[in-house]
């Protein structure tokens, strides 16, 4: 199976996804709960997908611009308590990068208009 995150920018593939109790950084999620129907996520958790389309959402929310990342999670996965989706996304401790693709200015333009009139 395929697991993506999206997040800030400027990660490296081979480094590792860390939550943000353990970086400092803002989290996506917080981002994302500044939209209607937003959530707060646990801050001591890396959240993955099997939506890539989902990642993009998340990536065009960080004011970074955001980048969606191909990972490989480690640790036990967990579902995402939170999510109505079952199989959608996941909680793990940690996860390595594979690969990395920004999210162009038109796609998050687009997302964040359509976040913003839900």
């Amino acid at each position: 199976m395929t697991y993506w995150h999206g997040g800030q920018r400027g990660l490296k593939v081979g480094a590792y996804l860390l939550p943000p109790c353990e970086t400092g950084a803002k989290a996506t999620s917080d981002y994302a709960a500044e939209f209607p129907g937003g959530h707060v996520m646990r801050p001591d958790r890396v959240y993955v997908t099997t939506d890539r389309e989902g990642a993009v959402m998340f990536a065009a929310m960080h004011p970074s611009g955001g980048t969606v990342y191909e990972v490989s999670p480690e640790g036990p996965l967990i579902e995402d308590p939170d999510c109505m989706e079952v199989g959608f996304s996941y909680e793990c401790a940690r996860a390595r990068i594979l690969s990395a693709k920004n999210v162009s200015g038109f796609m998050r333009s687009k997302i964040r208009r359509a976040m913003a009139r839900a």
